[in-house]
């Protein structure tokens, strides 16, 4: 028997695909009306059952990485160093080895199309500036623990959302009131922990906690600018290469800066005064172990995702849960003495005000505002 094609058989896949498409919605519509499946009610239920992984998984990330970053500041702060400037540089550098691996295996592996040194040349006058700005927030925190104790030095460096608050007040921009309740109460518990008469250091030669506290809360300023840029940024650049390139504009802008400007700080490998001196015998294993690895790169590892997850106001206010555990390190390093009970109510009263912040953004974001 002679086979003869139909003209049915002549017509393309897409044509084919359209009839198969609306008998697949005709399918849909009768299950749905039929109440048998609901098979939009499904898709919408995985679809939200991966958006709450999602931030759970990105929540835990959050706080996994402001206890780690905790460690940052302590860690930096107990380098037998006289200059604050030299300790941010050492930290700087021991980072980049980490964020360089990382990275290539980034661009490498999973990002190959993105155009390194076209970026680099488009962008270089802000990366610079960007690198200024982290060098600005690091040394705040740095130069603070120098006067202060850990804890005033995070739960003040971390003002940052309130000032965003202060700022959108003044712009005349539209502002949750939670959010000023929060700003309210974080300001609040802040002024209670500066008079907590206990806040001491173990080596008291240098102790200003006013003056500590006051430098840690200017530095919250650029804390808010970094998170603001860094976000901005992090919508086109792959985030650990992102990282690498601000840490080698911070790196060379500390170096640069401290060896033309700053005492106690040579071009040299003097394990004292060097900006190689983290290669000196003594210090090469807890610069690059403890310095670069635990206290720079597990920290800002996170913080590459993190910031596509949360807003820069998010970002800043949750890091005001970082005093409790930064001055545990710090009383475990012997920088600090235990400090009292205004230290921990000045704390209490600030996270809540924290909390309150995050629900009013969350809350103006949703209103579309």
């Amino acid at each position: 028997m002679a086979y003869h094609k139909s003209p049915e058989r002549n017509q393309s896949i897409s044509q084919l695909i359209i009839p198969i498409d609306e008998r697949l919605n005709l399918s849909i519509s009768y299950f749905n009306k039929s109440g048998d499946v609901n098979l939009d009610n499904s898709y919408q239920k995985v679809q939200e059952k991966r958006s709450f992984c999602r931030k759970l998984i990105a929540t835990l990330a959050l706080i996994f990485a402001i206890t780690v970053g905790a460690a940052s500041t302590p860690i930096t702060s107990s380098l037998n160093l006289k200059s604050p400037m030299l300790k941010l540089a050492w930290r700087n550098t021991c980072i980049l080895p980490y964020l360089t691996i990382v990275a290539v295996i980034e661009l490498k592996c999973f990002n190959r199309g993105f155009q390194f040194f076209k970026f680099l040349r488009q962008n270089f006058i802000q990366m610079i500036l960007l690198g200024i700005v982290s060098n600005c927030m690091s040394l705040g925190y740095i130069w603070s623990a120098e006067y202060t104790i850990i804890g005033h030095t995070c739960l003040f460096g971390g003002l940052g959302g309130a000032f965003i608050v202060i700022y959108c007040i003044i712009q005349g921009l539209f502002v949750h009131k939670y959010e000023m309740i929060g700003t309210v109460l974080s300001l609040v518990g802040c002024g209670i922990a500066l008079f907590d008469g206990s806040a001491a250091k173990i080596d008291a030669t240098k102790q200003n906690i006013l003056l500590g506290d006051i430098i840690a809360a200017f530095s919250s300023i650029f804390l808010a600018l970094y998170f603001s840029f860094q976000g901005k940024y992090a919508e086109i650049v792959p985030p650990f290469t992102l990282m690498l390139i601000i840490f080698v504009f911070a790196s060379v802008c500390a170096n640069t800066f401290g060896c033309l400007i700053m005492p106690n700080f040579t071009l040299s490998m003097d394990p004292y005064t060097g900006v190689f001196g983290f290669l000196h015998p003594q210090n090469v294993q807890f610069a690059f172990i403890n310095l670069g690895f635990v206290a720079g790169f597990v920290c800002f590892f996170l913080l590459g995702f993190l910031v596509k997850e949360f807003s820069p106001l998010v970002m800043c206010t949750a890091y005001l849960v970082e005093p409790f555990f930064a001055q545990i390190f710090g009383c475990i390093l012997g920088l600090d003495k235990i400090p009292g009970v205004l230290s921990g109510l000045g704390c209490c009263i600030t996270i809540l005000g924290m909390y309150y912040v995050s629900l009013g953004n969350t809350r103006r974001q949703e209103q579309g505002k």
